[in-house]
């Protein structure tokens, strides 16, 4: 019931300002006033929907393109992890590993490869002067060993443009595979 007598002096109230002189003139210019107003908030109502729908759409957006990277960098990740198989055609028993460094250039040396144990290390860096051969050791001296004919490794110098493309851990690392079971790694400049 208030809101009925409220509603009756809101249409009163709008019909006087709206110029009626007569009761009647004053109810259907409350009319015509209540029903402007309406359409004002209408339009307003219908421009914060509008917004929010707007906002729904661009979440749904990132969210979509979230799940599209983390399929990528799944699919990404499944491709290191099949590269990094220990059942591979090559494997062979543990062998040393020996780095040829036919670059004019000091170079770093990092590798990552199967320890005899079965487990993946990166390891490194390595100081290779130019034109210098060696066998790849740890910190006590001790020459590595891979039990896999799959090795990557990379490269850092002094203009020295080494392109790998698989990641792994933060380094970006080349694959090869040692095809002739010697465990050799050889780098050339060009």
């Amino acid at each position: 019931m208030e809101y009925l007598v409220g509603g009756f002096i809101l249409l009163l109230i709008i019909g006087a300002i709206g110029g009626g002189k007569s009761l009647g003139e004053v109810i259907v210019s409350g009319i015509v006033g209540i029903i402007i107003l309406a359409i004002i908030f209408g339009v307003i109502s219908l421009y914060f929907v509008k917004e929010k729908e707007n906002e729904r759409k661009k979440e749904r957006e990132k969210e979509r393109e979230k799940e599209k990277m983390e399929k990528i960098l799944e699919k990404e990740k499944q491709e290191i992890l099949e590269n990094l198989s220990t059942e591979d055609k090559y494997s062979t028993d543990s062998t040393y590993i020996y780095f040829n460094n036919y670059c004019n250039k000091k170079i770093l040396l990092y590798i990552h490869y199967l320890t005899p144990n079965g487990y993946w290390k990166t390891n490194g860096p390595w100081s290779f002067s130019p034109s210098k051969s060696n066998y790849l050791a740890d910190a006590d001296g001790e020459k590595i060993k891979t039990k896999n004919a799959i090795l990557f490794y990379e490269i850092k110098g002094n203009d020295i443009n080494f392109n790998g493309k698989i990641k792994i851990g933060d380094r970006y690392m080349k694959k090869i595979v040692d095809e002739y079971d010697d465990t050799t790694i050889k780098y050339s400049c060009s």
